[in-house]
């Protein structure tokens, strides 16, 4: 699974955020039958102060400002297939419960950047009890 996206990131700088997401756990693949990845979500959990600073540019996380908070940063976020994108979006709706807010970035193959911030409100909760009723 190559995305160009992550080929822009400097090595230095994406395997510390890799490396900080598998020692806190924060992370999932999504494995097809033949045990190859079609997506991948890290994410870090801090405040609400250290979240907006993140998204601004202001300031990078460390290790120790991602591990609690009500604010979810997904910084990492690759999917190939709509079945790998449903199976993300799940698993981020399961992390934002009890959340105040999603922030992210979109980078688009221009190179252009768009922060994003989503609020982690009842829909999260009443979108997984939806998904959930329909799995049975």
């Amino acid at each position: 699974m190559g995305k160009l996206t992550f080929s822009r990131l400097r090595f230095s700088d994406w395997s510390r955020v890799l490396v900080g997401q598998v020692n806190r756990r924060h992370y999932y693949f999504v494995m097809d039958e033949k045990s190859a990845v079609q997506g991948f979500l890290g994410w870090a959990l801090t405040t609400e102060d250290k979240a907006e600073a993140w998204l601004a540019g202001r300031a990078g996380l460390s290790d120790a400002d991602s591990r609690a908070g009500d604010c979810v940063i997904v910084n990492a976020w690759a999917a190939s297939s709509p079945e790998a994108r449903r199976l993300l979006l799940d698993a981020v709706r399961r992390i934002g419960v009890g959340k105040q807010a999603y922030y992210f970035k979109r980078h688009y193959q221009d190179g252009t950047t768009r922060p994003m911030r989503l609020s982690a409100n009842a829909f999260v909760e009443k979108r997984l009890e939806r998904n959930a009723g329909s799995a049975g």
